[in-house]
């Protein structure tokens, strides 16, 4: 059996009505046409889909430049993703990095034209900046002490990757109503911070 859902579009905000022609993700795919041309010819319409690649347009929005964020599920990093990530704030950030309270690193003043080579660098090392922002499940945090925490029922590190891989990319999850956010840790006195996510 078949189902089809028609959308009462004329209800919808702008927004909405974009994510139903073309999927959030699909950022990634335009980029590099995107990029050939200066940041002041883009349609500010377009900028709910740089969202879901991690960046938020800085103001004054005519500089074309970015905050971007970058997952990192349950807050673990190699030694190489943490290099990598320092030098994209000594490149880009002015020297700066921000740690975020969702295991994630943030910069600041990341530029338009960088974008593309930016991104390849951080999937070179196992990153991604997909999902850090827009209407999409977001990163999945975890206990910081999972592992070694003598209060942990048991370490959740597998479980947290597991869970990050179902829904990364995952197209079935990237029009969402909204951001979709998930802890998973089992420390007793709710390292996770359960109450503040939407699924715990």
């Amino acid at each position: 059996m078949s189902y089809s859902v028609t959308w009462a579009a004329e209800r919808l905000n702008k927004n909405e009505q974009n994510k139903l022609q073309e999927d959030g993700l699909d950022v990634f795919k335009d980029l590099p046409e995107l990029i050939k041309k200066p940041f002041s010819e883009i349609d500010k319409s377009y900028y709910m889909y740089f969202k879901y690649a991690g960046l938020t347009v800085q103001k004054p929005q005519d500089k074309g430049l970015f905050m971007m964020r970058v997952k990192i599920p349950g807050g673990v990093i190699t030694v190489a993703q943490g290099d990598h990530l320092a030098q994209i704030g000594r490149d880009y950030g002015h020297g700066d990095i921000d740690l975020t309270t969702r295991q994630a690193v943030q910069y600041h003043w990341i530029p338009f034209e960088k974008l593309v080579d930016i991104f390849a660098g951080i999937e070179a090392v196992g990153l991604t900046t997909a999902g850090a922002e827009g209407d999409i499940t977001r990163n999945v945090i975890d206990n910081p002490l999972a592992g070694i925490d003598p209060n942990e029922l048991f370490d959740t590190r597998p479980t947290v990757l597991a869970v990050n891989q179902r829904f990364q990319g995952n197209r079935d999850y990237s029009n969402l109503p909204r951001k979709m956010k998930i802890s998973i840790n089992t420390n007793i006195f709710n390292a996770g911070n359960a109450e503040i996510n939407d699924l715990a």
